[in-house]
């Protein structure tokens, strides 16, 4: 087979020059790893950039950084819905996984969304502490439990008081689910009578010495509040319509700005 000259041309150039592009695309691939390694190892490079030609070459490095191929980027599946006897396995924005008894149908399409009661989330991760001591008067089924047992992680205590419900076996099963039961307390009050569990609240405080005290409304419709007025110690919250409120000792609730979000 005859070739024209531009062909011949063509296929000279193929034979001449490709062992130096493969060598430039695999020098090209080594230097673009490099760069990857050293601004994952540099993680906090921004903080160090004090003129505009650092910031310019910091840029560059992290637009290589986002031009990675997909194959090398690990993103987290999220986890979708499913039913489980009489329960929803489900997402939860600081735990892998959560257990809803869907009985509350106003709440539960908010669970299902993942946005429910956010405020309260973002003032968790705002205000707890991971050296912190929480008291949780009221846990239900443990959704924002578990987001303050999250934030103390290994280091602070966590002790739920509560009465006995039906909450509280989907209580226990979202601790162990997520291996967090070394880190909370679930103490139950057998009793009804408000005058008892406010003994009992008394002396769990003075046992505990917590640092924080968060209140379910919810769950302590009936319980007064100015019990305690006098834990000198201890800073009092109040969970109550999606929001945390500020008990203070002269039994005024303020509703401030305390649910500042997280970004």
């Amino acid at each position: 087979m005859k070739f024209g000259m531009r062909e011949k041309l063509r296929w000279l150039k193929i034979r001449v020059l490709g062992p130096f592009q493969r060598i430039g695309h695999k020098l090209k691939y080594a230097a673009q790893r490099f760069v990857i390694k050293t601004v994952e190892k540099h993680s906090n490079v921004n903080a160090s950039i004090s003129n505009s030609s650092d910031a310019a070459t910091v840029g560059l490095l992290l637009s290589v950084l986002g031009a990675r191929r997909k194959s090398e980027v690990f993103q987290t599946p999220l986890l979708q819905t499913i039913p489980i006897k009489d329960y929803l396995l489900m997402s939860h924005p600081r735990v892998d996984f959560f257990y809803h008894r869907p009985l509350d149908l106003a709440e539960t399409p908010w669970m299902l969304k993942g946005n429910y009661e956010s405020s309260v989330s973002a003032w968790i991760c705002s205000n707890i502490c991971r050296e912190d001591r929480v008291l949780i008067l009221g846990g239900g089924q443990g959704y924002h439990a578990l987001s303050v047992a999250k934030q103390l992680e290994s280091e602070g205590q966590l002790l739920v008081l509560a009465r006995p419900s039906e909450d509280q076996e989907v209580f226990e099963l979202n601790f162990r689910t997520n291996r967090l039961t070394a880190f909370v307390q679930l103490q139950l009050v057998q009793i009804d009578d408000n005058a008892i569990l406010s003994k009992e609240l008394c002396d769990a405080i003075h046992r505990f010495a917590p640092s924080k005290i968060l209140v379910d409304h919810r769950q302590c419709v009936d319980l007064d509040l100015a019990i305690m007025n006098g834990f000198e110690f201890s800073k009092v919250f109040v969970v109550e319509c999606g929001e945390v409120t500020h008990y203070y000792k002269d039994s005024c609730i303020e509703r401030s700005s305390l649910t500042r979000k997280v970004a």
